[in-house]
């Protein structure tokens, strides 16, 4: 198929999923780098606990993110209100938004929707404060799409839907169940919503993306569409979604060296966000010492395709980094001369622990081409600062991978890092230069920019958090004005008092308080993150419970108070 045509067909199935059901989608043209406030969404906490940066999208992309940034008040740290939307109360109605917790499970998540005493269980009876799911995500370092229904007014089974709840890209299968709720009769309109809650902990952040509300019907993306990663351009961005923290091997990349030279790690990348990074390390033997080759790739051999790596190195110059494509026999140099083994570049970067874009072209096989075009840029400045060789391909060239090494570093001290290789077709949809380098030099300050089709290399992190520290929090009872406060901002005596030991337990918990609370205890019940309730007795200052048949996990301890409030604790199995 001609490139021009495949990439408008790619070009109008992304459009349509992005955007054709999407009720958010025009008010999401409003995400632009910076700080509140954003037209169509109302954020939550204090501006400076909201900012919308330049980050990686599950599919590694470059995108624009709503970041949370808790500032340790007990209160609410951020996320957002969406603007009403109107709605069809007869119809069933899908939200989704795609959220990433780093550093600790301190604070809770609420992802949810809201429409003024509209919004009903599927029972029939009132939910006054409508949330599909709230806790804490799975793992932490990593993207999570989360789904909730809101059925038509005329709903009448009583059960939940397979459907809502957690999902895991990694897998593409639900990891949590979620609540499902219905319309009341003559619904005109509804709002979505994503927070976090009571986080004290200020190194903490939550990342947003991509929220969705959209009517059910024949056209709406399917759950497994939301979590594909669109190629954009990007002939690596499939395989790149199996860039999770760990050792080797990666499907769709063959590491260089031994398996103990190449790890995959949570590190900082070029515009400063936790992401996944190929670590090189050498073993001190010589030879190769981490680096990876792509999978084959097909190509149009008459076309023109750009390379790219993000590259790092630390500690000292020793051994040659290298950054270059392979195709069996079919790659020349610009004059049309045979090159046996294309490196754009090999060399030491200019300076040590900095990271440099380096870009490099292969022309197509009828191209007259006298110029080069490839170099080293240096994000700080935005400037090529080395050129460096282009190629062509000969005629009749099928494939095409992509390499990057480390080689002949005997310094075990000395580490290498890769980051978002790409390998795309040259026809004006491609992001720019400065678009892939996700900032600009204004005055010597460096500022992020908008990136709204630029694909970059990481997938998010698999990572299990070593600890989860207990929490309390008081969820609403009372109708929730969305422009109050969402949680009652004051401490509870009792949450202060509550004992439950030991935590993490492996069975038998223990829960003890003060005699003075006896009077406002009035129910106590344990949730998985589904929402399955386990019963628990309690006495005077006392309550135990025994979750040795019960999976590991994450479980919420709910004392329902006399005063129609909950206050919650939050517990691990092991």
């Amino acid at each position: 198929m001609n490139p021009k045509v495949y990439a408008l067909i790619a070009c109008l199935l992304f459009l349509n999923l992005a955007g054709a059901q999407n009720l958010l989608e025009n008010d999401l043209q409003n995400w632009n780098v910076g700080g509140m406030p954003i037209d169509g969404f109302n954020h939550r906490a204090t501006s400076s606990e909201n900012s919308i940066i330049s980050s990686t999208n599950p599919f590694g992309e470059l995108k624009s993110i709503w970041l949370a940034s808790p500032d340790a008040d007990y209160n609410a740290d951020g996320g957002w209100n969406s603007d009403t939307h109107n709605i069809d109360h007869t119809k069933d109605y899908r939200f989704s938004v795609w959220i990433k917790k780093t550093n600790s499970d301190d604070g809770i998540t609420y992802f949810g929707c809201w429409s003024t005493d509209n919004i009903l269980r599927l029972d029939g009876s009132l939910h006054e404060n409508p949330y599909f799911w709230f806790g804490d995500l799975p793992s932490l370092n990593k993207w999570y799409l989360l789904v909730g229904y809101v059925r038509g007014s005329g709903y009448s089974g009583s059960g939940g839907s397979t459907d809502g709840g957690i999902y895991d890209p990694t897998t593409g299968q639900q990891v949590v169940t979620g609540t499902d709720y219905k319309f009341k009769n003559g619904t005109a309109d509804v709002i979505h919503r994503a927070y976090l809650f009571y986080d004290l902990t200020t190194a903490d952040k939550q990342y947003f993306y991509a929220p969705r509300l959209e009517q059910v019907n024949a056209q709406i993306p399917s759950i497994q569409d939301l979590m594909t990663a669109p190629s954009n351009g990007n002939l690596l961005a499939e395989d790149l979604q199996n860039w999770s923290v760990g050792g080797m091997p990666v499907d769709g990349f063959s590491f260089r060296g031994n398996g103990s030279e190449n790890s995959l790690i949570d590190a900082t990348d070029p515009f400063g966000e936790s992401s996944v990074i190929w670590r090189a390390e050498p073993s001190g033997n010589g030879g190769g010492d981490g680096g990876f080759y792509s999978s084959y790739k097909n190509i149009d051999h008459s076309q023109k395709y750009r390379f790219t790596v993000w590259m790092r190195k630390t500690n000292s110059n020793e051994g040659t980094s290298y950054f270059g494509l392979w195709s069996d026999n079919n790659i020349t140099k610009i004059d049309g001369t045979l090159k046996n083994n294309p490196y754009f570049w090999l060399g030491d970067l200019p300076s040590l622990n900095k990271w440099y874009l380096l870009v490099g072209y292969v022309h197509g096989s009828g191209a007259t081409v006298t110029e080069h075009d490839g170099g080293i840029y240096d994000p700080a400045t935005g400037q090529e600062v080395q050129s460096i060789t282009d190629y062509k391909f000969k005629s009749g060239t099928p494939n095409v991978f992509h390499r990057a090494f480390l080689y002949n570093d005997t310094n075990t001290n000395d580490e290498q890092y890769f980051f978002a290789p790409r390998i795309e077709l040259i026809n004006g949809t491609e992001p720019t230069i400065a678009e892939l380098l996700g900032s600009q030099n204004n005055g010597g300050t460096v500022n992020r920019l908008v990136f709204v089709f630029d694909t970059a290399g990481n997938q998010t992190i698999r990572k299990i958090p070593s600890q989860t520290t207990t929490l309390k929090a008081r969820l609403p009872q009372e109708p929730l004005d969305p422009e109050a406060p969402l949680l009652p901002e004051e401490d509870s005596l009792l949450a202060n008092n509550v004992i439950i030991y030991p935590n993490p337990t492996a069975g038998d918990l223990a829960m003890e308080w003060s005699q003075e609370f006896n009077g406002q205890i009035k129910d106590i019940v344990v949730t998985d993150m589904g929402n399955k309730v386990i019963k628990v007795s309690h006495d005077q200052g006392a309550a135990k419970v025994d979750l040795t048949n019960y999976p590991s996990g994450i479980y919420l301890v709910s004392f329902k108070l006399t005063d129609g409030s909950t206050v919650i604790k939050k517990i691990i199995k092991k």
